[in-house]
Formats: structure tokens, sequence, C-alpha cells
């Protein structure tokens, strides 16, 4: 879940399971196995990564990223996009579209790694903002950064 005012909520169940949330001001990291929380200030924490795409306003994005190309394949479209901005964590990414709907992103970091998000079923409703909440369990330390 996300929105353009920079809250999310991404629950991973494997290989860990851990779930990530940020509240327009904080990231927060809690990883069960660990029992650890970690709180980190957002405030430029996912400028130039792929989270920043959905959580960013459209103007701000439009600021950030430039569409170098987007051309049609059978199913899908497919449009190149890059960071106006050199030394960017994201060097360039490749986002496919079916129809309206997002279906993937695959992304090449500074790190020289490539990386695919595939999204099945996505949901575009609106959610209940207190969907967002982060329950923290009894007993989990928590770090401030």
């Amino acid at each position: 879940m996300a929105n353009r005012s920079g809250q999310f909520k991404i629950e991973y169940f494997e290989p860990i399971k851990e779930i990530i949330s940020a509240d327009g001001k904080f990231l927060y990291k809690l990883d069960i196995e660990l029992e650890q929380l970690d709180v980190v200030p957002q405030e430029d924490y996912f400028e130039g990564t792929p989270i920043n795409l959905f959580t960013s306003t459209v103007k701000s994005l439009e600021e950030s990223y430039l569409i170098e190309s987007c051309n049609s394949l059978e199913k899908f479209v497919s449009c190149i996009v890059r960071p106006k901005t050199e030394g960017s964590f994201l060097e360039k990414l490749s986002i496919n579209f079916q129809g309206t709907e997002l279906v993937s992103i695959k992304y090449s970091d500074s790190f020289e790694q490539t990386v695919e998000l595939n999204f099945e079923k996505p949901l575009w409703s609106a959610f209940d903002e207190k969907d967002l909440v982060l329950l923290v369990p009894e007993g989990i330390d928590v770090v401030y950064h």
C-alpha cells in the first residue's frame, strides 16, 4: 500500500518476515526474526529509489525523471525512464504496463545490480489510512537512527 503523501506499507514473507512502513516523517523497518524495529528519518531517504515512484507527487516525479522512450510490445507497453540527476542510485528503469495496469518495474542501480519487481493483481482502489499503521509486537527492541 502506498499513497502520494509519502506513506506506505510493504510486508515481506520470504525469505524473511519483514514489514517496512513509512508515515511521511519516519521509515519503520520491523524484522520479526531479529525482534527489532529500526526507525529512520524519512526526509530524502527514498529519493532516487523505486518506492519514490509510488510515494512522490506527479510534479516531483516530473522534476526527477526523464522518459527516454516507450515501446509497444506484444501485450505490453515498456517505458525506459532515467533520473535527471547524475550519480543517482537508480540508473535506468524499465516500467511495463499491460493496458493501464502496472505489471513490472525492472531497474539497474549504481552497484551494477538489476532488480525486477513483478506485480500480480494490484489494487488501485482507495484504502483506509489506518491500514498503514504498523503494529509492533511486545518485546521488540526499537533502534532510532
